[in-house]
């Protein structure tokens, strides 16, 4: 047994950091951060554009695992 065979079965990988977060229709996200990536612990703000309300989480989180706290919001139209 190699030692890439012995990893696949014992090793676990980490994640230092997580994917880019979602763009969002008619809204954008913000990175409230100094850091220029999406380090774990980096949280990320959204936005949306002038006639549209925010549904869902406008804050993530960028968790331990690796992986996102929550999904972005929709921007749905003002009035619905």
């Amino acid at each position: 047994m190699n030692i890439h065979e012995q990893c696949l079965s014992l090793c676990v990988v980490r994640r230092t950091a997580c994917d880019q977060p979602m763009d969002i229709e008619n809204g954008n996200w913000i990175i409230k951060s100094f850091y220029p990536d999406f380090r774990i612990g980096v949280t990320v703000s959204y936005e949306c554009e002038n006639g549209y309300k925010a549904v869902g989480a406008t804050e993530i989180t960028c968790q331990a695992s690796g992986y996102w706290s929550d999904y972005g919001p929709r921007c749905l139209p003002l009035g619905l």
